[in-house]
């Protein structure tokens, strides 16, 4: 929902947040979906006066990673995993600003204050860090909550992107584990058969898959083994090792 810069809070107050439980999931692929948010959020910010699409260069491009395993940073709770990263264009030879999204938040109202906090990034100057017209946006602009480095989702942002989850639907995304936890018996590997998909690796690929990936024996017998799908491509997916059904009885 777009707003104009005069319009206060109690008028965005008036308007009924949305409630996820009467949507359904959206139909697009999970990174389709958070590229489309990405860029309605990105109008609302450049039409603040606080942001320039400029800054992107040629673009945004949004991919599901693991942020957690690649990045620390500080945060009020004393330190954290990263949950989102957003690149210098100067990072990518095609100048186009890349930023990734924690690939183990599947709940819709975090994923989306995920991408806010991090195309604010990308609409301002690399030099503002979490300073100068990022609070303006992140605070002012999208109403999150939290501090600079730690946003959170506020009654406000749910308002104010109310009208394009009413349109979209959820968040079609799947949770799941860090590839380099130890596998119990609990757990099951699970592979995507396409060796193009964005999370292949060097190793999948050589062994003829794509991303690679653990669900527990509980999540994969609820889901039924039929149905699971890749995280990062939304395409089918198979079960690489026995589902422990005993452990259930």
């Amino acid at each position: 929902m777009l707003t104009n810069k005069g319009e206060t809070m109690k008028q965005l107050e008036a308007i009924n947040p949305v409630h996820l439980e009467h949507l359904p999931e959206s139909e697009l692929k999970a990174e389709e979906y958070l590229q489309k948010f990405g860029e309605y959020i990105a109008e609302i910010g450049e039409q603040s006066g606080y942001g320039d699409k400029k800054n992107f260069g040629k673009g945004i491009q949004i991919h599901i990673s693991d942020t957690r395993g690649r990045k620390r940073v500080t945060n009020s709770n004393g330190g954290s995993h990263a949950i989102g990263l957003c690149y210098p264009k100067g990072w990518a030879s095609d100048e186009i600003r890349k930023i990734e999204i924690d690939r183990e938040t599947a709940d819709t109202f975090q994923a989306l204050h995920i991408v806010a906090h991090e195309v604010s990034h990308a609409l301002c100057h690399e030099k503002e860090g979490h300073k100068g017209k990022f609070i303006k946006l992140v605070f002012g602009v999208f109403k999150l909550g939290g501090i600079p480095t730690c946003t959170e989702v506020t009654k406000e942002f749910k308002i104010l992107i109310g009208d394009w989850l009413r349109q979209n639907g959820k968040y079609p995304h799947v949770a799941f584990t860090d590839l380099g936890k130890k596998q119990t018996t609990r757990m099951v590997k699970v592979s995507c058969p396409d060796i193009f998909c964005q999370g292949a690796t060097e190793k999948s690929v050589k062994n003829g898959e794509g991303t690679i990936f653990r669900m527990s024996s509980a999540v994969v017998l609820f889901v039924g083994e039929k149905n699971l799908k890749c995280p990062v491509c939304q395409g089918k997916a198979n079960i690489q090792s026995p589902v422990n059904s005993k452990l259930y009885q």
